[in-house]
């Protein structure tokens, strides 16, 4: 092997390498890009954003109905404070018969 058959190799594979180079950075584009997922799968993409959403929305709070004697049962053991509900401001009283 001479050194014009060396310097052809070297360069073909600096080529290639350059070649190789771009590919890899398109395809790493490609790979983080999220519009190419959802065109490509969108039933995929709908169902991953609905388990998603259903999993971080907080469940409604539950309320217990207790009977009155229950109520004072635990109000005196201390494990229930009972607040007695705000009244209205007078002036929600004013808006709220014009409204």
């Amino acid at each position: 092997m001479n050194d014009d058959d060396l310097q052809t190799r070297i360069e073909r594979l600096r080529l290639d390498l350059g070649n190789n180079v771009e590919r890899t950075v398109e395809n790493a584009r490609t790979m983080f890009a999220w519009r190419h997922y959802v065109s490509a799968h969108p039933w995929l993409c709908l169902t991953a954003a609905a388990a998603a959403g259903f999993l971080l929305v907080p469940r409604r709070p539950r309320y217990a109905q207790l009977s009155p004697d229950a109520t004072a049962e635990l109000a005196s053991r201390g494990m229930v404070v009972v607040k007695p509900e705000s009244l209205p401001s007078a002036k929600s009283e004013i808006i709220g018969n014009f409204a």
